[in-house]
């Protein structure tokens, strides 16, 4: 079923990318993080246009995570690709669609966005080409937009309602803007990247829902404007970009981002997005008239739900189907909260084999969103391993299924970088006049980690363990491109099982 944000069946998700190819104590896992963040592209539609001189030409819009990034030409992404060839050689490269001598029919022109749409997808999943293709995102943005560097002031907040201005220029990606916020904040430079751009709305009941996280390769300035074309409300909001609430320890030294995690905490429980018992509460609630952070930092962690993020008006298939549900991610754990219900169900991500995202099956279905509107549904569905020989599909249908998505694979990423022995990056990490893809010889050469997904590796006590997957589990898969999950393999155990 086709949709007005993805106009593919289905997204490639659930890859750990480069932070699985990282060996334990490798140099490289210290910059691994600046090199691959989860993403999901796609060019759902095109339109004629015309250019200064007035000739046409066909535009193609390129979506990133579901919201329309930039609109680039064929001859553009023509060039980009003749730039790939001349630098990595035209086998490294994936297939671009031929040109024509004729002008294109409606037929032929959707064969071709098809055909530009895989060619964006494999370049991005692939470590030697991703860099360069943010670098001409970065670029096909500013374009778009007709952007010169001007200083601009930009309003960044926090979830209590704080807020700041930073002069910057409006051509300043997130990594740029994220170091003005920690200089503004008085923020040490090696925990600004601790700390990311969230894109945040309210809601018709006054509740604030993350739309996405900001990509580095993304223009803060322009972002904020496209998403609050489509809610006013949207805002850029600071919060911590890490799950692991163990990292916290390092920042309870530092004040401003004590600070930083002492507000996003009351935001969160204020919210009701952190539940504490009632005795957790009166002392979370002393604590705050106090002022005391580092303590209600401390107790907040031990709360219900404290550093996740949750996720409204979904329907799982848990305990029955199109169960009306909450859905909460974090703690390496994703947890299913029927509405009607005081149960729960806890998939852990560890136990997750692979995950795929796709169009709901029903054409044309829709979901409530938290304003009340209806919006396209996707489905994110996982296979889990419920035994020790037996794995089973789950799945949950929300207009947030990108972003749910993508946290699993941040939360994929974090477990496996964790195991590499890799660390946040920093700002002196940057390397703002390299492309970070020439790093990718040193990375081939650190693999100790192997898994492609449809190639013919594989992990094989594993797969003898569960030599007996059920064929129709296994089909329910087969059409959809499907990634398959590092960590349960590198971070699996007995344990676990």
């Amino acid at each position: 079923a086709e949709s007005p944000l993805l106009n593919t069946a289905d997204i490639q998700t659930g890859q750990a990318k480069l932070f699985a190819f990282a060996s334990i104590g490798s140099p490289v896992a210290d910059l691994i993080g600046a090199l691959c963040s989860p993403m999901h592209f796609s060019i759902p539609e095109y339109e004629q246009v015309s250019d200064s001189d007035g000739a046409s030409y066909t535009s193609y819009k390129i979506y990133v995570n579901g919201v329309f990034h930039c609109s680039t030409r064929f001859s553009e992404l023509r060039s980009f690709y003749d730039a790939l060839v001349e630098g990595h050689g035209a086998r490294a490269v994936p297939a671009f669609p031929p040109k024509r001598l004729f002008g294109l029919t409606a037929s032929q022109l959707g064969e071709r966005r098809a055909q530009l749409e895989l060619f964006v997808q494999q370049v991005s999943q692939d470590p030697a080409l991703g860099g360069r293709f943010q670098t001409f995102l970065q670029g096909a943005q500013k374009a778009s937009r007709g952007l010169r560097p001007e200083p601009v002031e930009l309003q960044i907040g926090l979830m209590t309602g704080k807020r700041c201005c930073l002069s910057v220029l409006n051509t300043d990606r997130t990594d740029d803007v994220l170091e003005a916020f920690a200089k503004t904040a008085g923020l040490s430079e090696r925990f600004a990247y601790y700390f990311g751009l969230f894109l945040v709305a309210t809601g018709a009941s006054g509740q604030p829902a993350v739309l996405r996280r900001l990509q580095d390769f993304e223009l803060p300035c322009v972002s904020l404007a496209a998403a609050q074309q489509e809610a006013e409300s949207a805002r850029l909001v600071v919060r911590k970009a890490f799950w692991d609430s163990l990292l916290e320890n390092e920042l309870y030294d530092e004040p401003a981002a004590l600070r930083l995690l002492y507000a996003q905490a009351c935001a969160d429980l204020d919210n009701g997005w952190i539940l504490p018992s009632r005795e957790q509460a009166d002392r979370l609630a002393d604590y705050r008239q106090s002022r005391s952070r580092r303590d209600f930092l401390r107790l907040a962690r031990t709360c219900r739900f404290y550093g996740f993020l949750p996720f409204p008006d979904c329907f799982a298939d848990w305990p029955t189907p199109d169960t009306p549900a909450v859905v909460w991610i974090g703690n390496k754990e994703l947890v299913v909260r029927p509405q009607s219900a005081r149960t729960e169900g806890v998939f852990r991500v560890v136990r997750m084999r692979r995950w795929r995202l796709s169009t709901p099956s029903a054409p044309g279905a829709t979901a409530p969103n938290s304003r009340g509107d209806s919006v396209p549904c996707h489905e994110l569905s996982f296979e889990y391993l419920v035994a020790p020989d037996s794995l089973k599909w789950f799945r949950i249908n929300t207009h947030q299924a990108v972003l749910l998505s993508l946290c699993l694979q941040s939360v994929v990423d974090e477990v496996v970088m964790k195991k590499a022995g890799g660390q946040i990056r920093t700002p002196a990490d940057r390397d703002r006049g390299r492309d970070p893809a020439d790093l990718n010889d040193f990375v081939d050469r650190q693999r100790p980690f192997t898994r492609r997904v449809g190639g013919a590796e594989d992990h094989q006590s594993l797969a003898q363990r569960l030599a007996h997957w059920s064929a129709a589990d296994s089909a329910a898969g087969a059409a959809a491109t499907v990634a398959d999950n590092d960590s349960f393999v590198h971070a699996i155990g007995d344990d676990d099982l």
